[in-house]
């Protein structure tokens, strides 16, 4: 019999029995497919759909980070970039660390057609490179999910490291079998409860299973890159994702998560499209300002410039391999254009494009 206070090794393997034509289900997957498409299309229109990459999974990251109680801001951490490493502080470091993260995962994906069980554990060891691998259990510890405000325990996950092994291995299988009966959406939403349930890593675990739906997309070719910030959505219901979780192992209540999850996918999916929308018309400003101001606007350039919202004179000339007397020149052309505006951080010149930091910032 089930119990929060003792570790759930007894965790069912997947696939769960759902009923997978519900009606509520099937509107459900039809509204956040047709909001998936809408985000590919968007990406579609830009000159370089990786263009949008690094800036964007930044808001997923920082989002996610946050539900872990690790506070930063997107304008934060794309200072932090352009900034020397000495200057970057740890909530930043681990931000950036959630996007390598993520760009690892994709990486594996795109080279060998899948996400394995050592790509699982490759991706936790960069979210939290202090707490690496697989938990083990220690004798005279139970390691249990518990209320942040009220100490409560919520749930006690397996604790044999032979189950969880055998868990995880079920849930890649799971989650590379190319068997098209089950919709994607509705996998995905059942993948990440599996995966939070078997809370595999000493810490970590909410933000590789948050990564791990996103790349879920990709694989499943729904998605050309990961531009979907479900993180956004869960900060926002943290209370009512965290009871829902609780519902399935306690209720087999898996038909409001999965709905949870399709709504959450479906917002999160459409409101990337608008910033995608807002970004690219944002480019064909540029475009028009450097033909009117002299500036430059070669592919590289502009691609650097739509890269992150700060930049600095050695960060430019770096990245273009450009002299720095260039950077100078290209920096203080665009801030006299009133493109961009500069400050100062840490007697560091840092320039900065307000409009396109408060598309990023939304």
């Amino acid at each position: 019999m089930y119990s929060k206070e003792t570790p759930y090794n007894n965790l069912p393997p997947l696939p769960p029995e759902i009923n997978y034509d519900d009606v509520d289900i099937l509107k459900a997957v039809n509204a956040t497919n047709i909001a998936l498409s809408e985000l590919k299309g968007a990406t579609a229109f830009m000159p370089d759909q990786r263009l949008l990459l690094a800036p964007l999974t930044l808001r997923e990251a920082v989002a996610s980070n946050e539900i872990e109680n690790i506070h930063t801001t997107v304008s934060d951490v794309l200072k932090a970039e352009v900034l020397s490493e000495t200057e970057i502080r740890l909530p930043e470091k681990e931000t950036l660390y959630y996007r390598e993260a993520l760009l690892t995962g994709l990486h594996a994906i795109e080279k060998n057609g899948q996400l394995t069980y050592e790509d699982i554990i490759r991706i936790q060891g960069i979210v939290e490179p202090e707490k690496k691998g697989i938990r083990k259990k220690v004798e005279g510890k139970v390691v249990r999910v518990k209320n942040r405000t009220t100490g409560t325990v919520i749930y006690t996950p397996p604790d044999e490291v032979t189950v969880i092994e055998e868990l995880l291995k079920n849930l890649e299988k799971y989650y590379n079998d190319t068997d098209n009966e089950i919709d994607t959406t509705v996998k995905a939403a059942i993948l990440h409860y599996q995966f939070e349930a078997i809370h595999p890593f000493e810490d970590g675990n909410g933000r590789t299973g948050r990564i791990l739906m996103v790349l879920y997309f990709i694989l499943r070719k729904r998605l050309d890159i990961p531009l979907l910030f479900i993180s956004g959505y869960l900060l926002a219901h943290r209370g009512e994702y965290y009871r829902l979780l609780s519902e399935v192992t306690e209720q087999n209540n898996w038909k409001e998560f999965v709905l949870f999850i399709l709504k959450g996918v479906e917002e999160q999916a459409l409101l990337t499209r608008d910033t995608i929308v807002s970004v690219k018309t944002l480019i064909d400003e540029y475009k028009e300002t450097a033909g009117t101001h002299n500036l430059p606007a070669d592919v590289n350039f502009v691609d650097h410039l739509f890269s992150n919202a700060f930049y600095t004179y050695n960060s430019l000339a770096k990245a273009l391999s450009i002299h720095r007397n260039t950077a100078v020149n290209y920096l203080k052309k665009l801030e006299e254009a009133e493109v961009l505006q500069s400050m100062t951080v840490k007697k560091e010149l840092v320039f900065y494009y307000p409009k396109f930091l408060d598309i990023l910032s939304q």
